[in-house]
């Protein structure tokens, strides 16, 4: 009877330490590990494209939205100016705005990381505003 007292004393040890270790954010899989790389998470998720991308762009447009992700819902960074030039360390996806289509690019700028939409940049694709059909009605006579 002592024995088993014994083995189920220390059964009870070990299953509380796993569940006190598990439970404090220092096992696999924390909160604590995941919360940290959700951001770098979203960004790894883009995949460059496979064909060579230039080393510096130069900005087109007069006040151009750097951002923290490459979408026009991000939070803004820093607006360039134009002529500032940027050191370029990805292409991103390709997106639509304005009526543009062009990728986003991972830029440094000065001190600074983030992403601008390509159609404000030396690097815009052409041709690079989306066709519109022309559609025309005509009266009946």
């Amino acid at each position: 009877m002592k024995n088993t007292n014994v083995f189920l004393t220390i059964l009870a040890v070990i299953i509380a330490g796993y569940l006190l270790t598990s439970c404090s954010g220092k096992g696999k899989g924390s909160a604590s590990t995941t919360d940290t790389s959700a951001t770098k998470a979203k960004t790894d998720t883009l995949k460059p494209s496979a064909e060579a991308v230039p080393t510096s762009l130069s900005v087109t447009g007069s006040s151009v939205n750097m951002r923290v992700l490459p979408s026009v819902k991000a939070a803004r960074i820093k607006q360039l100016k134009m002529n500032d030039s940027c050191a370029v360390l990805e292409r991103g996806k390709m997106d639509t705005v304005g009526g543009f289509v062009d990728y986003w690019y991972k830029i440094k700028y000065k001190t600074k990381e983030g992403w601008v939409f390509g159609q404000y940049t030396s690097l815009k694709q052409q041709p690079n505003k989306q066709a519109k059909p022309n559609i025309f009605f005509q009266k009946k006579k």
